[in-house]
This record gives C-alpha cells, sequence and structure tokens, in this order.
C-alpha cells in the first residue's frame, strides 16, 4: 500500500473516532485530569497520546494487524498537533 493511501485510511479513521468519541483532544485532556489525580503526577494531552501508542506498540507483539499501525499513526498525528498548537501558544518557533 502506498504511504499516501495509508495516511488516508488514517485520517478516515481518526475522522470516524471523531464522530463516535468527541473531538480527541478534548478527551485526551479529560483522560490526561483522569490519570494525572491516579498517578500523582501532572499528564498532559500529549502525554495521553504518546502513551496511546506506547499501549498500541505492546500489542503488536501479541497481534501484527493493520489497524494497530492506523491507530499509531492517528495517535502519533494528534500528538503532533497538540504541540504544534502548544508552541503557537507559546509563541515560539518550533525548533526540532
Amino acid at each position: 500500500m502506498a504511504v499516501s493511501k495509508f495516511l488516508e485510511i488514517v485520517d478516515e479513521t481518526v475522522e470516524d473516532r471523531r464522530k463516535d468519541y468527541g473531538d480527541p483532544v478534548d478527551n485526551f485532556q479529560q483522560v490526561a485530569q483522569v490519570w494525572s489525580i491516579l498517578l500523582g503526577v501532572k499528564i498532559s494531552a500529549t502525554d495521553v497520546a504518546n502513551c496511546m501508542i506506547a499501549l498500541k506498540l505492546c500489542r503488536l507483539n501479541e497481534n501484527d494487524n493493520d489497524d494497530t499501525y492506523i491507530d499509531i499513526a492517528g495517535y502519533a498525528a494528534l500528538a503532533y498537533d497538540m504541540k504544534m498548537e502548544e508552541v503557537l501558544r507559546m509563541g515560539e518557533p518550533y525548533v526540532d
């Protein structure tokens, strides 16, 4: 499968999940609040996305299926969007 087709599928999947669960950033912020309370440390929405990527990577050890790769790419895209939003809010240029 070409990369562009894969990324189309990722985008469609993120949009489908948005319809099912609402805005992912809002959802990740809610999860971050709960995890922060449970763990006793500050967790950000981006941390949630990164932890979900870690969870999906672990699942690949048990079941190497296409959906997992799509989910990882979706979480990565959302984490990147949240990071860029944070950079823009801070008014600093992004330096990798």
